[in-house]
C-alpha cells in the first residue's frame, strides 16, 4: 500500500520523503513488522498517525544503506479493465493530486453525512442534501451510491429509498471537445460533419465527413458521456454517444483514493465485516465501470443482447451498431426514438412489463 503510517516523534513533510537516517521503523497500512510490534508492546502502546505525504511520494525515496532509489514510472489507468495495484503505482507519484482529492471526498462526505443525520429537518430535505453533495463528486461516487440504495446491510431502508432516485445526469462539456474526442479516437484530420462548421483546420484531401451531420448540442447528457443526434453519409440517422474527456484518469484517481481510505480504516479498527462488504461493493463497482468506460465492450454487448434474445422477444427493438464509427471513446448506434419508462401510464407500464417477460424466462 501507499498509505503509511509512523511514529509521532517522526514528520514527513508533503511530497518529500525522508532521507535523514530513521530509527523507527515503518509500517505499511494493512501490515506490521516485528519491531513495530516490540516497540509497541515497551512503550505500552504508540498512537499511529496517517500521513499524507506518505500516501504517494512524487519521486518515493526508499533509504537503504545510503543510498536513494526512484520508483519505476507506472502506465495510466486504461478503459475496459481494472487493477487496483495499478492504479497505487500509477497515483503514488503524485502525492498533492491524491491528498487535494481526499480532502474534497472527505469533506463532502461529512457533509452528507450531518445532513442525513439532521433529524431536525424532513426526510425529503436531508435526501436531497445527501445527493447533491454525493452527486457533486461526480460518476463514481454517483454509481457507489446508486450500488448502496440496493443494500441493506449496508445503508438504511429509508437511506437507501433516497440513494435509490439518485440521478447520474451532469452537465455539458464543451462540443469542440467532444469533436475533438472523435478526431483523436478515428486518427481524423478531415471533417467530423458536414453540417458543421469547425475550428479546426482540415485536410483538402480528406473531403468526406464522418458524418453527414450532428446537431449542434447534445440532446443528451450523463456522467460517462454525451449523446449527438446525427446522420451517416448514406442518410442513415444515427446516436453518437463520445466520453468525456480525461474520464478514465479521473475515475482511476477516485478509486485509488477510496482504496487508500478503506486501507487506513482497517488499519486502525482491524479487518471487520462492514469493511469486507465495503470492500466487495467497491470491487464490483470499479470492474462495471471501467468496462462501461470501453464503448467497444458496451457495442459487444448491444450485440449479445440481441443475439440471446432477439428471437425471443420479438417486440423488443435492440439498436444497431455501427462499427465503422465505433472506437473506445465513440459508441454509434442507430437512432431510435422513445420514451423514459417514468413518463409511461400505468397501462403503458403493464404492457412494456409483458412485453419483456419472456426475455426473463
Amino acid at each position: 500500500s501507499a498509505m503509511a503510517l509512523h511514529w509521532t516523534d517522526w514528520t514527513v513533510r508533503p511530497g518529500v520523503c525522508s532521507t535523514a537516517k530513521v530509527e523507527a521503523p515503518w509500517c505499511p497500512v494493512g501490515q506490521s513488522s516485528p519491531a513495530f510490534s516490540q516497540h509497541a508492546q515497551a512503550e505500552g502502546g504508540c498512537r499511529l498517525v496517517p500521513v499524507a505525504a506518505a500516501m504517494a511520494c512524487t519521486w518515493r525515496r526508499v533509504v537503504r544503506r545510503g543510498r536513494v532509489r526512484r520508483c519505476a514510472s507506472a502506465p495510466p489507468p486504461v478503459a475496459g479493465k481494472y487493477d487496483g495495484a495499478a492504479l497505487d503505482r500509477y497515483f503514488g507519484k503524485e502525492p498533492l493530486r491524491a491528498v487535494s482529492r481526499l480532502v474534497e471526498v472527505v469533506s463532502r462526505i461529512n457533509a452528507a453525512r450531518a445532513a442525513w443525520q439532521d433529524e431536525g429537518h424532513p426526510v425529503e430535505w436531508r435526501g436531497e442534501r445527501v445527493r447533491t453533495e454525493v452527486a457533486c463528486l461526480g460518476t463514481v461516487f454517483v454509481k457507489l451510491a446508486q450500488t448502496m440504495a440496493t443494500r441493506s446491510d449496508l445503508v438504511s431502508r429509508e437511506l437507501g429509498r433516497e440513494l435509490g432516485i439518485l440521478q447520474d445526469s451532469m452537465g455539458r462539456f464543451p462540443d469542440d471537445v467532444a469533436l475533438q474526442t472523435i478526431r483523436e479516437e478515428f486518427s481524423w484530420d478531415g471533417p467530423v460533419a458536414a453540417s458543421r462548421s469547425e475550428g479546426a483546420e482540415t485536410d483538402p484531401a480528406d473531403e468526406t465527413p464522418l458524418f453527414a451531420s450532428l446537431t449542434a448540442e447534445p440532446v443528451a447528457a450523463a456522467s460517462l458521456a454525451q449523446v449527438y443526434r446525427g446522420k451517416l453519409v448514406d442518410g442513415q440517422e444515427v446516436a453518437v454517444k463520445v466520453q468525456r474527456p480525461g474520464l478514465a484518469e479521473q475515475v482511476g484517481l477516485d478509486f485509488y483514493v477510496l482504496r487508500q481510505l478503506l486501507s487506513l480504516v482497517n488499519a486502525i479498527t482491524g479487518v471487520t465485516r462492514s469493511s469486507e462488504i465495503a470492500q466487495s461493493v467497491l470491487a464490483e463497482v470499479a470492474d462495471g465501470l471501467f468496462a462501461e468506460l470501453d464503448f467497444t465492450m458496451e457495442a459487444q454487448h448491444i450485440e449479445k443482447f440481441r443475439d440471446l434474445y432477439g428471437e425471443a422477444c420479438p417486440d423488443v427493438v435492440v439498436p444497431e451498431v455501427i462499427w465503422s464509427r465505433t472506437r473506445v471513446k465513440v459508441l454509434t448506434t442507430s437512432w431510435l426514438n422513445g420514451r423514459k419508462p417514468r413518463d409511461l401510464t400505468a397501462s403503458e407500464k403493464l404492457r412494456m412489463v409483458n412485453l419483456v417477460a419472456p426475455c426473463l424466462s
